[in-house]
């Protein structure tokens, strides 16, 4: 499993010709570099476990990944979750991963491929990376599909 995250994080990071030479995530390298993402294994009751793990991370945290270790969770089920979650920490955005239904960048798979896996972030300090990218180039590597179903994160997709 942490074979998996740390390739994973190192495919988030690496620049691509492909993506215009910019990487999946622009700001992952920093955030692991000064200790802002962290890492939770989910397993059961996994609304209740997000919440409680949240007030457990330091306020100034990038990212936060749940890891559903148990591989039971289903691409739905994250769906639901996140909308529940949404509801509930509107402070926050939150994603989702799926090894059945990974997300492409101009043919580049974004997600980590084998565990489900359920991303918070602070809602203000993602919009704001998400107007600082918008004035370069880095979504015209982007499907207008793919736009769209990233960018409704948080509002209610």
């Amino acid at each position: 499993m942490e074979e998996n995250l740390v390739n994973w994080i190192s495919r988030l990071t690496k620049t691509r010709d492909e993506l215009g030479g910019f990487s999946i995530c622009p700001f992952a390298k920093k955030a692991m570099e000064e200790h802002k993402v962290f890492f939770y294994y989910i397993g059961y009751q996994v609304e209740n476990q997000i919440t409680q793990y949240i007030d457990l991370t330091p306020n100034d945290f990038e990212v936060i990944c749940f890891i559903n270790l148990e591989k039971n969770l289903t691409d739905d089920d994250l769906l639901s979750i996140i909308s529940k979650l949404q509801q509930k920490l509107p402070q926050y955005i939150f994603l989702k991963d799926h090894p059945d239904n990974p997300g492409f960048i101009n043919g580049v798979s974004t997600g980590n491929g084998e565990f489900p896996l359920v991303l918070a972030q602070p809602r203000q300090k993602l919009e704001e990376a998400r107007e600082r990218l918008k004035k370069t180039k880095y979504y015209d590597s982007w499907s207008e599909e793919y736009k769209q179903e990233i960018w409704s994160y948080g509002y209610g997709s």
